[in-house]
């Protein structure tokens, strides 16, 4: 809380809700600054209520100081990182009828908790279209695809949890 003098705010710390006992003179404002966090998997509407009521003196004109409401909208939010590498090799060159293998690394960073469907899309181009093998490995509980296996394209749906990682989803071929 912060109060030009001779206004005063009542000194220290102020957990949610807020009760304070304040001095504020005519013609002066008092400001309160609150910070939180909400919870991870936290969505929806939050409406925030605040109040003002004078004990200690006469208040003509109390229709002012009612309930005042801030409504906010709380979305999830998340960053999807994506990192591709080559397994096998050093090089960038690979000779014909060498085995190329890379990985995709998905990862969940945040903020939210959970992303509940993440949709992988990988699509090869000739020679590597139509006989690539992938299989896709997970970290249970924080990422669900176990067992994901396909030959060709990729176009599959896995489920990241915060700092979630899908790991080692492989792409082998002979070119």
């Amino acid at each position: 809380c912060t109060a030009p003098s001779p206004s005063q705010c009542a000194s220290g710390v102020f957990n949610i809700p807020i009760y304070d006992t304040t001095t504020i003179y005519f013609n002066q404002t008092l400001t309160y600054t609150v910070t939180g966090y909400f919870a991870r998997n936290y969505s929806g509407i939050y409406n925030n209520l605040v109040k003002v009521n004078s004990s200690l003196t006469v208040d003509p004109k109390t229709s002012n100081n009612n309930y005042t409401s801030q409504t906010q909208r709380v979305v999830k939010q998340t960053d999807i990182q994506l990192t591709k590498a080559l397994v096998n090799t050093t090089n960038q060159f690979v000779a014909n009828q060498d085995l190329l293998q890379y990985q995709l690394i998905i990862k969940n960073a945040g903020p939210s908790e959970s992303v509940p469907l993440v949709t992988i899309i990988d699509s090869f181009t000739p020679p590597l279209q139509s006989s690539s093998n992938w299989e896709c490995l997970d970290s249970p509980p924080s990422s669900i695809c176990q067992g994901y296996n396909g030959t060709g394209n990729i176009n599959l749906r896995v489920s990241l949890q915060y700092n979630g990682e899908i790991g080692r989803a492989s792409c082998r071929e002979r070119v």
